[in-house]
């Protein structure tokens, strides 16, 4: 929400970020994701060059991706989990 007060020329922007409020409000794959990511990581830290997350980790969060096409002031289509890689339209 957005608001203006005229008089001090001020803008005051409310958001509101994640999922859940606590860990158990997040998802099973999520968490499952995100210990393995960080499991991952641990055990791969002496090599920098590696890019992105593990397939497993990916296929985990995959449902719960949202892909944005196009953008501008026309507006875009988001397509929530991808429609490839197992997933069905």
């Amino acid at each position: 929400m957005a608001t203006s007060d005229a008089t001090a020329q001020r803008l005051r922007v409310t958001y509101a970020a994640g999922q859940a409020t606590d860990w158990n409000g997040v998802a099973e794959p999520l968490r499952h994701g995100i210990v393995r990511l960080a499991a991952h990581l641990f055990a791969n830290r002496d090599t920098p060059e590696e890019r992105g997350p593990p397939a497993v980790v990916a296929a985990l969060w995959r449902p719960y991706r949202q892909l944005r096409l196009g953008g501008g002031l026309g507006g875009a289509i988001v397509l929530a989990g991808a429609p490839w890689g197992g997933s069905s339209w």
